[in-house]
């Protein structure tokens, strides 16, 4: 179970890390959103942000996928690909959502 964010953040840093290449590594996290699920939990949507040039999705797909699989509380929703209007930039959003308990 995770207890707060940063945990959250850093165990999708930690894969990005371990499983990508230097340039694929280059990415931004962040969390998009908060929805109370009950009282003491509430699901947090990380957003993965990448530049899409090299980057193999269907395998980081499958990484983010292993997260839930090993107990980590993070689960992969969807991916999809984005333009930043004020940079012009392409990127690939990899959206997960992370189980957040405020009990210790």
């Amino acid at each position: 179970m995770l207890y707060n964010e940063t945990d959250a953040l850093s165990t999708v840093r930690g894969l990005i890390a371990s499983k990508m290449t230097k340039t694929e590594r280059e990415c931004e996290l962040f969390v998009g959103s908060r929805e109370r699920l009950s009282a003491g939990e509430y699901k947090a949507t990380i957003t993965a942000r990448f530049m899409p040039d090299g980057l193999d999705a269907e395998a980081l797909t499958k990484e983010f996928m292993k997260l839930f699989i090993q107990g980590d509380e993070i689960v992969f929703i969807r991916s999809y690909p984005a333009i930043l209007a004020e940079k012009q930039i392409r990127v690939l959003d990899f959206i997960l959502e992370a189980t957040i308990s405020l009990e210790n």
